[in-house]
């Protein structure tokens, strides 16, 4: 199925201009202040990140996790070793299908020209072709799974898009006055990648996107990427930033504690015009230290496409249907479990013995002769209940 994107053309679009460079113009922002706006943010969303790794947990598989009641974190129990801890993992199923669904229609660029005319109509087919490369280039239908995976197990999904001018065809320039030979200058090329909601955080109170003041990417990259994008030999540093990173990653991924020394917490915050910056910034932030900036926001302001699973107008983030199937997939786990420590007592169920006897100690040997003192009373087997038929119903309802 065919997904027209309808979009007038008069003119072609400008694929091999080379991108303006950015200069760094008004105040610099204050990384302490981009610290306290992540903070903030985070606050506010700490019920969402609770529910969201829930989720994300429920459908790997953990799910008799217990969670702190603050921060939503998990938590070690200490239980039995008696106790079945079985788990029945219809959750992965529904995150299956709905991930299916979601990703079903494939995604054709189509560009209407706005004239009939033979020259309009050319320069929508090349548009269309100038799309559909620029989707193979970013691997676009395996960004879109993710994208589509985010979407069911959270309900919020993102994606960001930038500008790669290291990218794209190569443009001729002029030699250099000082007859040392330069690099390519290329076109460009726009990037986009499915980002994790757990990543970006916007400012408390927008209903939508449009109406945030400013949008933070809270990425956990190596020192060896910070050093090709942005020209920084970093050190991991024990700040609030590496802290915030590792809270929401090391529940998902746990080489991420051990991967440390390697890896370095950066903060990048897009933020609207306001008293002290009239013009908007950008900022990066690592390290509590700003690495780059640029005092005036681009002309089409955040980086980024939010896709909710399904929308809330009552709120920003969207809802799935996971949450519901996590706490009926834990009733249906417990019961399963249940069912199980029951069908054990009911085949191996406790001897009472008295006191003196000297119940010889049993092998499970079929035929096997125990001797026990009789004057300190008779060994016997308690009586168990079986299971009702009934709860093998329940069952299948949940």
């Amino acid at each position: 199925m065919a997904v027209a994107l309808v979009q007038p053309m008069s003119e072609p679009p400008p694929l091999d201009a080379p991108p303006k460079k950015r200069e760094r113009k008004g105040k610099k922002p204050e990384p302490f202040r981009i610290i306290e706006l992540l903070e903030q943010a985070r606050r506010v969303r700490l019920l969402h990140e609770a529910t969201w790794r829930r989720n994300k947990l429920f459908v790997r598989g953990d799910q008799w996790l217990k969670y702190d009641d603050i921060s939503g974190m998990p938590i070690d129990q200490h239980v039995p070793a008696w106790k079945k801890f079985t788990t029945v993992n219809v959750v992965y199923n529904h995150r299956r299908v709905l991930t299916s669904k979601r990703t079903a229609i494939d995604h054709i660029p189509i560009i209407i020209p706005t004239t009939s005319e033979e020259t309009d109509r050319a320069k929508a087919r090349v548009a269309e072709q100038s799309i559909k490369w620029v989707f193979r280039e970013n691997d676009y239908e395996q960004e879109r799974v993710y994208n589509a995976i985010d979407a069911v197990e959270t309900g919020s999904s993102w994606y960001r898009v930038d500008w790669d001018a290291s990218r794209g065809a190569e443009l001729d320039q002029m030699p250099p006055e000082s007859g040392e030979p330069a690099g390519p200058e290329r076109s460009g090329l726009p990037v986009f990648r499915n980002v994790s909601p757990f990543e970006v955080f916007i400012s408390p109170g927008a209903m939508r996107l449009q109406d945030a003041r400013w949008i933070l990417h809270v990425q956990w990259v190596s020192k060896d990427y910070v050093l090709e994008r942005w020209g920084q030999d970093v050190e991991p540093g024990d700040t609030a930033d590496i802290d915030v990173i590792l809270q929401q990653r090391t529940p998902l991924d746990p080489d991420t504690q051990r991967q440390a020394e390697r890896f370095v917490a950066i903060i990048e915050c897009w933020h609207k015009p306001n008293k002290d910056h009239p013009k908007g910034y950008y900022a990066a932030v690592c390290n509590s230290e700003v690495i780059d900036w640029r005092g005036e926001l681009e002309p089409w302001g955040f980086p980024f496409v939010y896709m909710p699973f399904d929308p809330d107008p009552d709120a920003f983030y969207g809802t799935t249907p996971i949450t519901n199937v996590c706490q009926i997939q834990a009733d249906l786990n417990r019961l399963v479990a249940a069912m199980l420590e029951g069908a054990n007592h009911s085949m191996f169920p406790p001897v009472m013995v008295p006191n003196g006897s000297n119940l010889q100690t049993p092998t499970g040997d079929p035929g096997e002769h125990l001797s026990y003192n009789e004057t300190a009373g008779r060994p016997w087997v308690m009586e168990t209940r079986s299971i009702d038929p009934q709860v093998f119903q329940i069952t299948s309802l949940l």
